[in-house]
């Protein structure tokens, strides 16, 4: 048997044999052996790459980088959208609401604004130490609200614009007495129409008696040979047309401007 095989081997025959062992081998070899550091840098073209055939898992972690990436194709970043309102806003063309707007054409609220064109509510504009224009502020220049808008006095009433003494004084005469004792307090008698309007308002009452009177500062008649007379109201909004020297005359009371 064995004679018989060895008379059938030749040269070609083991040649053949050797030859499918080793091209089996060979590529069992290279499948095990051949990685990534067996490929020379940039020998493999992109173009040589099937199109979509390596994944996100097959990228090195923060291996690429903004010089890889076109940034203008990537949308905005969810937490990007927080962005668009921030606590802190150095510079911003409209800062909507933001705790400190450090300089901004439009502040619609802010607690403190630095510099700003138009300053539309600021808790403090001392703070809003430049500005074209404040809106509402609950302090200016380190001053309340209140404290710069006008008021009356103590012991008058605020009507149209005018404060008017809240009690009428002492009857007196003549007429020019009162205005007198007025202008010395600072002080001016009310018109015709500002005491019609006074007498309508709650706990007013014109005069210190019954259908009492008060004078007012509207002449109603001149002549050269008579004295001057004035009008005179009562509570009940009669008039009278009465001499400046009427005795014993008339209670009045005076008018205040508003003070800041």
């Amino acid at each position: 048997m064995t004679t018989r095989i060895r008379s059938a081997l030749t040269y070609a025959n083991v040649m053949a044999t050797l030859a499918v062992f080793v091209a089996l081998g060979g590529f069992s070899y290279a499948a095990i052996k051949i990685d990534g550091a067996d490929i020379k840098k940039k020998s493999i073209a992109g173009k040589k790459l099937k199109h979509r055939t390596i994944s996100a898992r097959k990228v090195k972690e923060n291996a690429l980088t903004g010089t890889e990436i076109n940034e203008s194709t990537i949308g905005k970043v969810p937490l990007a959208a927080a962005a668009d309102t921030a606590a802190s806003a150095a510079s911003a063309t409209t800062a909507a609401s933001a705790t400190t707007a450090g300089s901004a054409t439009t502040a619609g609220s802010a607690t403190t604004a630095g510099h700003a064109t138009t300053a539309g509510h600021a808790n403090t504009a001392d703070q809003a130490d430049a500005a074209d224009t404040a809106g509402d502020a609950d302090q200016v220049d380190g001053f309340e609200a209140a404290a710069l808008m006008l008021r009356c006095p103590d012991d008058t009433i605020a009507l149209a614009g005018a404060c008017f003494e809240s009690a009428g004084r002492p009857r007196t005469t003549p007429f020019s007495a009162a205005h007198e004792t007025c202008a010395a307090a600072g002080r001016r008698m009310p018109t015709l129409n500002e005491l019609n309007a006074l007498r309508l308002q709650p706990n007013v009452t014109l005069g210190s008696v019954a259908d009492g009177r008060e004078w007012t500062a509207d002449i109603a008649s001149f002549s050269s040979n008579q004295p001057t007379a004035y009008w005179a109201m009562s509570d009940s909004g009669v008039l009278t047309n009465v001499a400046s020297s009427h005795n014993p005359g008339f209670n009045y009371r005076c008018v205040a401007s508003p003070i800041g």
